[in-house]
């Protein structure tokens, strides 16, 4: 048996396949990043998901997971022990989410690619390996774009009354919260980014309006002027992977033309694209 997962710092995908690939099972979960979340966490999930796709752990013989958090060789190095530790197994590949978002949009093809999910990132890639890539520096200081940084926008209008009455209005009733309560719960939170993030639905329900739309640009606006030192040494298109990629790809694609690039693929999740590139490969 074989895994494969796409996990990101909010929700993870997982699938159990045969030696040929072909799946036969399939699991939505949360997520995990080993930047701020421990290895009984991740042993934890990993029950979850073993439980739910119905795989005895001595019957995996090989994984490839591609997480959030992972690209650093000792953050890959840490996950790797805990799932060989787990399952017991010879073959573990771990990999940021970043190198799956690229087999998945372009396969053995280069391209520019780009993650805007909870988290965000931007990179280019030579059909094999990522051979150049924007510092990643987290929701604090980076993360234009995601949706923890439309989040943030958004609940922090709300908090100084910036935000238009009627949609001030919506948003309260929708999230039942205060601004003294959400300002709480953001600072409280053992993991704010989501708690920013979660606030997303309400901006792709809202985003003809022109405050949410305004705010949806400047946020990728934000995005492509921090990556435009990487974008521009390479002219061709980029591929988007991610939940806030799909829900607002109309005004990413218009925001990359404004920047001179092209969207050739918007993926709300990589990971049937990630089951056929194992399949190949």
């Amino acid at each position: 048996m074989i895994l494969i997962a796409d996990c990101g710092g909010s929700k993870s995908d997982w699938v159990a396949a045969r030696e040929d690939c072909e799946a036969v099972g399939r699991f939505a979960g949360r997520g995990y990043n080993p930047r701020w979340m421990g290895q009984e966490e991740l042993e934890n999930l990993l029950a979850v998901v073993c439980g739910a796709l119905n795989v005895a752990t001595d019957n995996v013989r090989r994984v490839h997971f591609y997480g959030a958090g992972c690209g650093s060789a000792e953050a890959a190095a840490k996950v790797a022990a805990t799932l060989q530790g787990v399952f017991n197994v010879a073959s573990c590949e771990v990999a940021g989410d970043l190198l799956g978002a690229c087999r998945a949009v372009w396969g053995a093809n280069a391209g520019l690619t780009g993650i805007l999910g909870t988290g965000s990132n931007f990179c280019h890639y030579d059909g094999s390996a990522i051979d150049c890539q924007t510092l990643s520096t987290g929701w604090i200081l980076g993360d234009e774009g995601s949706g923890s940084h439309i989040g943030r926008k958004l609940i922090k209008a709300f908090a100084e009354g910036r935000m238009p009455e009627t949609l001030r209005s919506g948003f309260a009733s929708l999230y039942g919260r205060t601004a003294e309560q959400w300002i709480a719960e953001v600072y409280a939170s053992p993991t704010p980014n989501r708690t920013l993030a979660s606030v997303v639905p309400f901006a792709a329900e809202n985003i003809e309006h022109p405050y949410v739309k305004g705010l949806v640009d400047s946020c990728f606006n934000e995005y492509f002027e921090t990556h435009k030192a990487v974008a521009g040494r390479y002219g061709c298109a980029v591929g988007f992977v991610g939940g806030v990629a799909a829900a607002f790809a109309a005004s990413l694609r218009s925001a990359a033309l404004r920047h001179g690039l092209t969207v050739a693929d918007v993926l709300s999740k990589p990971i049937d694209r990630l089951v056929r590139f194992h399949a190949k490969n």
